[in-house]
């Protein structure tokens, strides 16, 4: 299992004090991204290579196959979490596979990986 996520940086206080580099953000979550020898897991035609992605924002719901050569959409699962209930709504249950409302924990996204890992 690779995690391709920001990494928080705390100071002697255990508070967040910056992140890792490179810095993941909106306009750049996608494949390329990935370092080269990550990205070489992906790239084979290796049928075990699923992604779980998660995201917040509309931009994020195509993060997974942008620079990435044999990813099939239909290998990722996807899950958005939104903060309020809005008019995004409907856009968010028609470009993520689950949407989680409110809800600031990683909980399903969690046990979702736990039952991978023990079915593996």
């Amino acid at each position: 299992m690779h995690l391709i996520s920001n990494m928080m940086i705390y100071d002697k206080k255990n508070v967040v004090s910056g992140f890792s580099e490179p810095l993941i953000h909106t306009f750049n979550k996608n494949g390329g991204m990935i370092k080269n020898e990550v990205l070489l897991i992906f790239s084979g035609s290796r049928r075990d290579n699923m992604i779980l992605l998660m995201g917040d924002s509309m931009g994020d719901m195509h993060m997974d196959v942008v620079g990435l050569e044999h990813h099939k959409e239909s290998d990722t699962l996807k899950i958005g979490f939104l903060n309020k209930k809005d008019e995004l709504l409907p856009y968010y249950l028609d470009g993520y596979d689950i949407v989680i409302i409110d809800d600031q924990s990683m909980d399903v996204p969690r046990q979702i990986i736990d039952a991978i890992t023990v079915a593996r």
